[in-house]
């Protein structure tokens, strides 16, 4: 909602493109609350009401003597978005800006449009009386603070999924705005700010309410603001919904961090225009793009490519933008996607459910949800989103900005290895790796908590633990943390792995690794390094059997563990044996 009111200006529906409605329209299918705010002009300067006095850009507003900061104010258009029962243009003058209470209180969309017809015609009429019956008792300010209150009493106790922000930009030039939560009132002041560049068309935002916590307190005061990121820039901007909403069809990650993975579309999604038909010449990369992918690159999220293109095309145009070598595992063929997207996945040992999909064609992400569900698809309107999903916000350490050179390395690892493949365990012995015992330190936690958050392949407990209660064990005198790091004659693995030893119970409690180890027999190398550290029989394991750690559990059984019981899908196992199996050819150095 708007504090229209003291605007009665109204564009036509046609003034916004067909196409642009359809899909406008589209937006947000399943969202069936929202907060209601009361969105207002604003000057990133003010000072009010001295400003008045001495400022060059004070215009007086109508209906409330406050200052025109939009030039013509907020122009409302009809029909156009699903969320909202009209959308706004706005033009921002110097230094203008959005401001509103924020709230995360939820009505229905039916309550909440209807509250805004009502609110239309309520304040709209208010504004329009004589300053003579209004002025004295202040009347637009009382109108404001009963909407308050009848806002609050429709609120339901549905909890919000994210805050939406719809925007369509009709010009030429991508435009830098940002957007801020701010606590209100408190003694430390806390910022939740979202940088924002709004290419030409509609954009949408989706920030999950899980990821702005993280900075900000929603359960107390704050307000919200939007504004160009240059107090100079005048651009024009169509606003729809900017609310918190509820999202019937909105799916939260089973766990925060969960992708490993962008695999990009190129047509239309990393470049406006078409290779095939443009040529190289005439394409531009969206802006914005480019920074996204950096982003997610120092993160340790990967990217890959599944495009319908001619390669040797493609190529020329990645390197002419930049960011050719972000790209890992890329599949450019005329291949349906949905396969390309299993082959990224094969190729990159990790879980179809650990990627994210992005393309602008209905069509495309159609085909790639039925072939392959587990995947999370992305509208490319929605890629500016991206650094602030709930999927990429993971834990960051020194491994994370070099994970695709690791898989870079490992390319050449795989080239070797199918020149050796006749004699695998000759070609390991060639590699002359090398595997590093440490103690958890401090400084270690962080990839420790990564590992323990984003592996499944090579996770043999299943846990997930916090950073809080990793530190807590790793300050437990009864417990020994080791984390594992491996090199071999191609590079270094890093930090690949981790484990929990109970002293007191002679038991292995966690152990993890990185899928980049899979299959060179590290975990058999580790788990013979205990043996012999921790001599005392029997030594005690624990197991929780899945799906994806069943290939990796059989080192168990190959090194002699059996099973004693099954507790709650865990199985316990034990090794009374004496002497073990040795791995001569990976080297284990202890600290």
């Amino acid at each position: 909602m708007y504090e229209s009111e003291t605007n009665r200006l109204v564009e036509s529906t046609e003034s916004i493109p067909e196409a642009v409605r359809r899909q406008w329209k589209s937006l947000s299918e399943g969202v069936t609350h929202k907060s209601v705010h009361s969105w207002g002009e604003h000057c990133v300067e003010c000072a009010a009401p001295k400003c008045y006095e001495t400022c060059d850009l004070y215009e007086k507003r109508e209906g409330d003597w406050l200052c025109r900061r939009f030039v013509g104010g907020m122009v409302r258009i009809p029909n156009v978005g699903l969320v909202t029962p009209w959308i706004y243009r706005i033009h921002f003058k110097k230094w203008a800006k959005l401001l509103a209470e924020g709230s995360t209180s939820l009505v229905t969309l039916e309550n909440a449009n209807r509250f805004e017809l009502i609110n239309q015609v309520l304040g709209g009429g208010i504004s329009r009386l004589p300053d003579l019956l209004k002025k004295p008792v202040l009347l637009p300010w009382r109108y404001r603070s009963l909407r308050h209150k009848a806002i609050r009493k429709i609120s339901t106790q549905t909890t919000a999924d994210y805050f939406l922000l719809e925007i369509y930009n009709p010009g030429d030039d991508s435009v830098r705005i940002t957007l801020y939560m701010r606590s209100k009132g408190a003694q430390n002041l806390t910022i939740f700010a979202l940088p924002l560049v709004i290419n030409p068309g509609l954009q949408r935002v989706r920030v999950p309410c899980n990821t702005i916590r993280k900075q900000l307190d929603l359960n107390l005061p704050f307000e919200l603001e939007i504004s160009p990121s240059e107090s100079v820039a005048t651009p024009i901007l169509y606003f729809g919904a900017m609310d918190f909403v509820k999202d019937t069809s909105y799916v939260s990650p089973a766990r925060m961090g969960s992708c490993k993975c962008v695999v990009w579309d190129l047509d239309h999604t990393i470049w406006n225009g078409t290779l095939i038909e443009d040529g190289v010449a005439k394409l531009e990369i969206k802006t914005g793009v480019k920074e996204i992918i950096q982003e997610l690159d120092k993160r340790g999220i990967l990217n890959s490519i599944a495009s319908k293109n001619n390669h040797d095309d493609v190529i020329p145009a990645l390197r002419k933008f930049g960011i050719e070598e972000y790209f890992v595992k890329p599949q450019i063929s005329w291949n349906p996607k949905g396969l390309s997207i299993k082959k990224i996945a094969s190729e990159l040992n990790i879980g179809l459910d650990t990627l994210l999909f992005i393309d602008d064609s209905p069509f495309e992400r159609d085909e790639v949800a039925q072939t392959t569900p587990e995947v999370t698809i992305i509208d490319a309107t929605d890629a500016i989103s991206l650094p602030w999903m709930e999927e990429t916000q993971c834990s960051i350490s020194p491994e994370s900005s070099s994970r695709r050179q690791y898989y870079i390395q490992q390319g050449t690892r795989e080239a070797a290895m199918e020149q050796n493949q006749d004699n695998y365990e000759s070609f390991l012995r060639d590699c002359n790796m090398r595997m590093k015992v440490m103690p958890v330190t401090m400084d270690l936690l962080p990839r420790v908590h990564e590992l323990a958050q984003r592996t499944n392949q090579m996770n043999f407990s299943g846990n997930r633990y916090s950073l809080d209660k990793l530190q807590d064990i790793v300050e437990d005198n009864e417990m020994d943390c080791f984390a594992i790091d491996v090199e071999d004659r191609y590079g270094s693995y890093g930090v690949v792995g981790f484990a929990v030893m109970d002293r007191s119970q002679n038991t292995l409690m966690d152990l993890a690794f990185s899928c980049r180890v899979q299959a060179k027999r590290v975990e058999h190398a580790f788990l013979s390094y205990l043996l012999t550290k921790y001599p005392q029989r029997p030594f005690t394991a624990f197991w929780k059997k899945t799906e994806r750690n069943a290939p990796s559990g059989r080192v168990f059984e190959e090194l002699g563990f059996v099973e004693d019981s099954i507790d709650n899908e865990t199985t316990k196992l034990h090794y009374t044996l004496t002497s073990m199996q040795s791995i001569d050819y990976i080297r284990v150095e202890s600290y």
